[in-house]
C-alpha cells in the first residue's frame, strides 16, 4: 500500500517537533521517528488503528505514545489526515 500524508499532517509533524525541540532536540527527533515508523507500518497493516466513524466515515486512529494518527485507506492507499496530541478534542477538528 502507498502511504501519503496530507499537508495538514505534515504541518502537524513539524509542529510536534518544534514544540518538543525547545526542551530536548534528541527527544524531538526520537518522537518523530516513532510516529513515522508507526505510519510506515500502516502500509502493511492498515487495520492497526481503531475505527473513528463518529468523526468521519472510514476514518481510523492509531495511537503513538501521546499522539493520535488519524487516517483512512482504500484502493491500496493510506491517507494520513492529521497527527494530534491525544489530549486535543478530535471532534472539533472537522475531518
Amino acid at each position: 500500500m502507498i502511504v501519503r500524508l496530507t499537508e495538514a499532517a505534515k504541518d502537524d509533524l513539524l509542529e510536534i517537533w518544534r514544540y518538543i525541540v525547545v526542551d530536548s532536540p534528541g527527544a524531538a527527533d526520537r518522537q518523530l521517528d516513532r510516529i513515522e515508523a508507526a505510519i510506515a507500518r500502516l502500509a502493511d497493516f492498515p487495520n492497526l488503528g481503531v475505527a473513528r466513524d463518529e468523526l468521519r466515515e472510514g476514518l481510523r486512529m492509531l495511537r503513538v505514545d501521546r499522539y493520535a494518527v488519524f487516517y483512512s485507506y482504500r484502493s491500496r492507499r493510506v491517507r494520513v489526515e492529521r497527527i494530534l496530541h491525544a489530549s486535543r478534542d478530535a471532534t472539533s477538528i472537522g475531518f
